[in-house]
């Protein structure tokens, strides 16, 4: 999977059209840069998603925040339900702005389509080696292709609902293990209580 990591973040270093929607490492990623990862099917983005935004932006833990609307769920039952990726994809641009999350600490909310940019470049990289399986674009695949992308950064942690965290802790997760051992996790309660920064 690694080398897959590494596949996919040369493709869209490579692909115009995939790195433009991207800040890439050359775009001003500071290695002392601390990011948040929020990952949502935002379908739609609702008061509880933008209060878990609010008091993490508020928490001074975060210089940015990254929003990732998923692009295929990873419970594929879900996806027959999904409104399309560029009508969430708006629905967060339009609920996770500034003018809308205030943020006193200076933390900047971003919108970002890494995980449709990854799933793009997979497809074409598995069209020229037809031998290969094509993996699951999951949370682990995700947090280990920003860490490719942006070998700089020093702070990078996982943002979740403490109901989704609890999924992580019981073994609902692939990777769950990994993911706890590696990657710092800031969990919230409904409704914006910051409850855990490991």
């Amino acid at each position: 999977m690694t080398t897959m990591v590494g596949e996919v973040a040369n493709h869209i270093r490579q692909s115009a059209a995939m790195s433009s929607a991207l800040p890439l490492p050359e775009d001003n990623i500071a290695a002392g840069l601390r990011i948040g990862v929020f990952g949502t099917s935002a379908d739609p983005p609702h008061l509880g998603h933008m209060a878990i935004i609010e008091a993490l932006s508020d928490s001074g833990n975060f210089d940015e925040i990254w929003v990732f609307p998923v692009y295929v769920h990873m419970m594929s039952g879900k996806n027959d339900h999904l409104s399309s990726f560029e009508h969430r994809f708006k629905m967060c641009e339009a609920a996770f702005n500034d003018s809308i999350i205030k943020s006193n600490s200076g933390c900047k909310i971003k919108v970002l389509p890494l995980e449709r940019c990854a799933s793009k470049a997979m497809d074409a990289i598995i069209a020229n080696h037809a031998e290969q399986k094509r993996p699951r674009i999951g949370t682990k695949f995700i947090i280990d292709l920003i860490r490719t992308l942006y070998p700089s950064l020093t702070s990078l942690g996982l943002i979740l609902g403490s109901d989704t965290f609890v999924d992580l802790t019981s073994g609902k997760w692939k990777d769950a293990s990994t993911l706890l051992k590696n990657t710092a996790l800031h969990v919230v309660s409904r409704p914006g209580k910051y409850l855990i920064h490991s």
